[in-house]
């Protein structure tokens, strides 16, 4: 089972686009047996005035739920977008 928390959301002056929404989800997923550990990943959905919504999902993350949280602090902080999300969570990972 998957399920997307809302985070938080950021509003930024975007350049051609107009002003945007962030929307940073916490992703939890969970196996069909009871004993499975649940993973944890992120979502990050953009929402400008003028185009149809970017979207991002990046699942099992973490089995830690503090540590995924604390790199959806930093991404909100900086404002990652869902095109650059998945590069941001290798260069978290060490990847």
């Amino acid at each position: 089972m998957r399920i997307n928390t809302l985070f938080g959301t950021k509003e930024l002056a975007g350049e051609e686009s107009g002003p945007m929404r962030l929307s940073y989800y916490l992703v939890q997923e969970t196996g069909n047996g009871d004993q499975d550990t649940p993973s944890y990943g992120i979502g990050i959905v953009k929402e400008t005035e003028n185009g149809a919504p970017e979207k991002e999902w990046i699942p099992g993350i973490s089995k830690s739920r503090q540590e995924t949280e604390q790199l959806l602090r930093r991404m909100m902080e900086g404002g990652v977008t869902p095109v650059s999300a998945v590069s941001v969570v290798d260069d978290y990972m060490g990847e």
